[in-house]
């Protein structure tokens, strides 16, 4: 899993739960520190 997060990027193994509505790691990992990048 970690050789495919440092290829692909953080947002290439996620849990289930959050490709829901109710998930949020998808958005949190496209920002930097809380915030927009």
């Amino acid at each position: 899993m970690d050789g495919i997060r440092s290829k692909y990027g953080s947002k290439a193994i996620l849990r289930a739960i959050s490709y829901t509505p109710a998930g949020t790691a998808l958005h949190r990992a496209g920002l930097t520190g809380g915030h927009k990048s």
